[in-house]
């Protein structure tokens, strides 16, 4: 009976530990701006920042399009020399895109900063911290 749960103790020990050390999130708090300038103000921040992050989801689609054009490119010269050799076409057109630097994530971390400079200037507050996502205690 004592070792039934001393394992029951050790093992839920354990989970408690492990479930403790899951991956840490960033945690944002927004505080608006008091003043109803401020709220305007801060509007105009949200909608830059969301340009921004607009801009960069154009840049990254812009980018993936031209890596698949040029992989379709690539590949219509490979069929056409493997035709003209009477060799066998054993590649498809993903076998040749190449992975370009196409993620967005970099250019969405650059648009943060300023965003958080132009709120903080409207009067507003920005908190960020950390925090574990799953069966924190």
């Amino acid at each position: 009976m004592i070792m039934r749960f001393s394992a029951l103790l050790i093992l839920s020990l354990a989970f408690a530990l492990t479930a403790c050390g899951g991956p840490e999130v960033v945690l944002t708090t927004i505080h608006e701006p008091e003043t109803p300038g401020g709220r305007l103000c801060a509007v105009q921040c949200r909608e830059s920042h969301d340009h921004c992050l607009q801009r960069c989801t154009l840049k990254q689609r812009t980018c993936s399009q031209k890596m698949q054009t040029q992989a379709i490119t690539d590949y219509e010269n490979y069929t056409r020399q493997q035709y003209a050799a009477h060799a066998p076409v054993e590649l498809r057109p993903r076998d040749f895109e190449r992975p370009a630097n196409c993620d967005a994530s970099a250019c969405h971390k650059d648009c943060g900063p300023p965003f958080q400079a132009c709120y903080e200037n409207c009067g507003g507050r920005i908190d960020t911290g950390t925090g574990c996502r799953f069966l924190c205690f």
